[in-house]
């Protein structure tokens, strides 16, 4: 007589073990230092996205620059068109009269996901979790240290910081002693 096997669905989302891991963490604060192109952004952003809908906050994505903050934003609403999310996304707003792009992804339930590149006056004035991502290439990184943290802390805030490593003098090499994180 044969065995019969319960069919196992395939994922939406397929995730290696170590993302799967990093996703499913309810770690307030996160420390991620991965090589490049083994999809920190793809992990990082679906992780917020779920946080964000979970736990109804807006979500900040702080990236090294214009050009990576539209990509990690993409990475987002790719997400939300595998989760079958009913999303809204808006570009190129200027960010307060600045010369910043602003991009963002609303979903129904009136969470937010905001893409801006990283600088000590985009960072400002949101409350909600934040993603600070390719944090050790961010220009100014102590000063948008600075701003970021008093948005994470107000409300229970999360804080994923995620990068490369580009040597030791920078606060995302810093934080690895962190015992936060």
């Amino acid at each position: 007589m044969a065995t019969i096997v319960p069919a196992q669905p395939r994922p939406i989302i397929p995730l290696l073990s170590y993302q799967r891991r990093d996703v499913e963490s309810p770690a307030r604060f996160s420390w991620c230092c991965w090589s490049r192109q083994i999809g920190k952004s793809f992990t990082k952003s679906l992780r917020r996205l779920l946080r964000g809908i979970e736990r109804g906050k807006t979500q900040i994505f702080l990236s090294a620059g214009e050009r990576q903050s539209r990509e990690l934003m993409l990475k987002a609403q790719q997400h939300c068109r595998a989760l079958n999310l009913a999303a809204s996304f808006h570009g190129d707003q200027s960010f307060h009269g600045t010369s910043f792009r602003q991009l963002t992804i609303e979903l129904p339930n009136g969470v937010r996901i905001v893409g801006l590149p990283a600088n000590p006056t985009t960072a400002r004035g949101f409350t909600g979790d934040v993603l600070l991502d390719e944090f050790s290439m961010h220009r100014d990184d102590r000063e948008i240290w600075a701003a970021v943290f008093p948005t994470v802390l107000r409300g229970q805030g999360e804080l994923d910081v995620a990068s490369t490593p580009k040597g030791r003098n920078n606060l995302f090499a810093e934080l690895r002693d962190n015992e936060h994180f």
